[in-house]
C-alpha cells in the first residue's frame, strides 16, 4: 500500500515555480570540468559537471538545497509500520521514478556518474551529497537524526524527490561511505530498511575507482589553489593550461600512499561486506 504522503500546497506552488524558471542547455565539454551557466532570475550561477556531448538541465542552484530542507522539516513520514516479517508498507511509487543511492568515496567522478545516470534515463537531477560531504558532515548528519528514527529518513527523502521529479527515471542522492559511519545507528537503521523493502526497492549503485587513482586525485586537488583552481570553467583555456602544468612532476609520498591504500582497500572491503549482510539491492 503506498502511503497517502502529499506535498503541501505552498510547497508545491513554490516548487513548480522554481522548475518553471530551470533551462535546458547543451554543452560539449570534458569530463569533469564544471560549467557555470546563468540562471534567470537566481542571484548566483548554477554550477554543474558534464560530460561529453549530454543535454544538461540546470536547476537554479539553491532550488535542491531548498527542497532537502522541504523534506528534513516535515513532520509527515510514510504510513505503516512492519506489515509482516520482512514487508514494508512503503509510500515509494512503483510507477515513478527509480529510488537511486549513488554510494562510493569522494574524487571517484560521481558527479559525472550520476549526471550520466539521470541523461540516460530521462531526466538529469542535481546531484545531492545528502548525508554529507565529508566524514564530519556525516556523522553530524546521522548524529542530528539519532538511534531511534527506524531508517525513514531515507524513504521519506525518496518519496519526496518521486512527487518533485515526477518525469525522471531515477532520482536518490550519493553517499559516501565510511566504516565509521555506516556503523552509525542512523545509518545502519537506513540501510536496513532499505534491506526490508520489496516494490519499489531503493537499489544502490556501488562506485568503486581505482583506489590509487582517488588517492592522486585526492593528493591533487589538496595541492590547488586560487592560482591552480579545482576545477575550470568551459572556454577557459588559461586555466586548463594551469591545471596541465600542476599536473606536472607530481610526487607523492610513497609510505603513505601504500598505507591508505591497504587501509581505504579494508574499508571498502568492509562496506560491500556490510551491504550485503543487510540484504541492500546493489549494482557494482
Amino acid at each position: 500500500g503506498i502511503a497517502n504522503w502529499d506535498i503541501p500546497n505552498s510547497l508545491k506552488e513554490r516548487t513548480e515555480t522554481e522548475i518553471k524558471k530551470r533551462k535546458k542547455v547543451r554543452n560539449t565539454v570534458h569530463t569533469t570540468t564544471e560549467v557555470e551557466t546563468d540562471v534567470k532570475n537566481h542571484d548566483e550561477p548554477a554550477k554543474i559537471t558534464a560530460d561529453d556531448d549530454v543535454d544538461v538541465t540546470v536547476y537554479g542552484k539553491d532550488l535542491v538545497e531548498r527542497l532537502v530542507e522541504d523534506v528534513n522539516g516535515q513532520s509527515l513520514k510514510p504510513d505503516g509500520e512492519l506489515s509482516s516479517e520482512n514487508e514494508i508498507r512503503s509510500c515509494l511509487d512503483p510507477k515513478g521514478p527509480q529510488p537511486v543511492i549513488l554510494m562510493s568515496l569522494g574524487r571517484s567522478g560521481s558527479s559525472s556518474t550520476w549526471q550520466v545516470i539521470g541523461s540516460l534515463t530521462g531526466q538529469e537531477t542535481k546531484s545531492v551529497e545528502y548525508t554529507g560531504s565529508s566524514r564530519e558532515e556525516s556523522i553530524r548528519f546521522f548524529n542530528k537524526i539519532g538511534p531511534n528514527e527506524g531508517g525513514w529518513w531515507v524513504m521519506k527523502y525518496m518519496c519526496f524527490m518521486q512527487r518533485v521529479f515526477p518525469k525522471a527515471g531515477v532520482v536518490g542522492f550519493k553517499w559516501k561511505p565510511n566504516r565509521s559511519i555506516l556503523t552509525m545507528d542512523a545509518s545502519v537503521n537506513g540501510l536496513k530498511l532499505i534491506g526490508r523493502l520489496k516494490d519499489p526497492k531503493i537499489k544502490v549503485v556501488r562506485l568503486r575507482r581505482n583506489l590509487l587513482d582517488v588517492l592522486i586525485s585526492r593528493y591533487k586537488h589538496k595541492r590547488s589553489t586560487e592560482k591552480v583552481p579545482a576545477h575550470c570553467t568551459v572556454g577557459d583555456q588559461e586555466c586548463l593550461d594551469r591545471q596541465l602544468k600542476a599536473g606536472i612532476g607530481v610526487k607523492l609520498p610513497a609510505h603513505k600512499v601504500l598505507r591508505l591504500l591497504k587501509t581505504l582497500t579494508a574499508e571498502e572491503n568492509e562496506v560491500d561486506k556490510q551491504l550485503k549482510a543487510l540484504g541492500v539491492p546493489r549494482i557494482h
